[in-house]
């Protein structure tokens, strides 16, 4: 396989998802090294470069530097791989439809969705009267807090563009 996998489309979308610490996706083009990566201790030594010519902050710069040595170390230590090799394991079809869409704005969270729905259903069959959510610390009311908390969670990370679909029943 050659070329970048995020344009194969038998691998839409690329190897890897990244996912930042909100939960989103990013909607800008980004690309992931790692230190299996021959070239990636090039890559980041030639990005630390850049980034001082730009008068980043210095801290950062070094903080690059090191990370190519870091890089450079594990490739030794363990191995390079080939950056450009066919995959070798069965796709997560929740991470594969992410990547699918992922830098569009439209995020697909189908495995996730489908969870939460089955988890609300069984909220749901298990709450069998009301005064179950009358008390603020009885288990039903610590699920509800939970599922509530489980949907904000999954809203904010699928962003406003995102389609959310909800499975029906296995």
């Amino acid at each position: 396989m050659g070329g970048l996998w995020r344009n194969d489309d038998k691998t839409k979308g690329g190897k890897y998802l990244v996912v930042r610490r909100d939960g989103t996706i990013p909607v800008w083009p980004w690309f992931v090294l790692g230190a299996r990566d021959p070239a990636a201790p090039y890559a980041l030594r030639a990005y630390a470069s850049a980034c001082a010519g730009h008068d980043f902050d210095t801290v950062y710069v070094a903080d690059i530097r090191k990370l190519g040595e870091q890089f450079e170390a594990y490739g030794k230590e363990h191995g390079h791989g080939d950056p450009t090799a066919p995959p070798e394991v069965k796709d997560n079809q929740a991470v594969a439809s992410a990547l699918a869409t992922a830098g569009t704005g439209e995020t697909r969270y189908r495995l996730i969705a489908e969870t939460l729905w089955h988890l609300l259903e069984q909220v749901e069959q298990t709450a069998t009267g009301a005064s179950l959510f009358d008390n603020p610390y009885g288990p039903m009311k610590r699920v509800q807090t939970l599922a509530r908390q489980r949907v904000e969670l999954l809203m904010r990370s699928a962003g406003e563009n995102a389609t959310l679909i909800p499975v029906e029943g296995k």
